[in-house]
């Protein structure tokens, strides 16, 4: 199904109306996103392989596809092989990506993107044919499924997804993220509670949802 994202989406109309002022930016990463991705891609192996040789230490199992989905043993085969020095420049990009990111909210309170480039995926799709896949390229999948979440894990800036659309043909909800600079939750939380009063969410139901009864 294809993401009805769409200008002027609904959203900006209702901040809009709320008397938000609401302008289109094109922030970048400080990085090209390939270097992005390997950064990602590099932390977060090596940092697995501990937690993995831990946990085998701990519970005497073995680590190999007995024991781990194909993914995760990707990318700990992966993070297995990564040198210190590469490591280190991992960090090193990390730290200008933060800067860059967190350089957006220099001039702005909040920044709107969508949660999510499409709607969910068919169960058992977004794993398929991991096993042919090594780390970095299972990384790089999870980032072309999730573009626009990874900047505020990296940076550590707040963000937040509500649920202010839906999918006109399964009602399934769309989530809208906003982020904010580096301690402003209570931007966030007020934002919330003003969006959630402007159109609240509690009631709506997809066709399919958790608790329903089919027929």
């Amino acid at each position: 199904m294809v993401h009805p994202w769409s200008k002027p989406h609904a959203s900006v109309r209702v901040l809009e109306a709320l008397g938000h002022t609401v302008i289109e930016l094109q922030p970048t990463l400080g990085v090209s996103r390939d270097a992005f991705v390997q950064m990602n891609a590099t932390i977060w192996t090596a940092t697995l392989v501990g937690w993995i040789e831990g946990l085998a230490a701990a519970t005497g199992r073995p680590i190999d596809n007995t024991t781990l989905e194909p993914a995760t043993l990707a990318c700990f085969e992966y993070g297995k092989e990564e040198k210190a020095s590469t490591f280190v420049a991992a960090l090193a990009t990390r730290n200008l990506v933060t800067r860059s990111v967190g350089a957006w909210f220099e001039e702005i309170d909040l920044l709107l993107t969508p949660t999510l480039p499409h709607m969910p995926l068919a169960i058992g799709a977004y794993g398929a044919d991991a096993e042919s896949m090594s780390g970095l390229e299972w990384t790089q999948r999870v980032f072309r499924h999730s573009p626009f979440t990874p900047p505020f894990n990296v940076s550590g800036l707040p963000a937040m997804s509500v649920p202010l659309e839906t999918h006109p043909e399964t009602a399934l909800p769309i989530g809208t993220q906003f982020a904010a600079g580096f301690g402003r939750e209570d931007t966030l939380l007020q934002l919330a509670g003003q969006l959630e009063r402007a159109r609240p969410w509690v009631d709506r139901r997809p066709i399919l949802w958790a608790g329903c009864q089919s027929k």
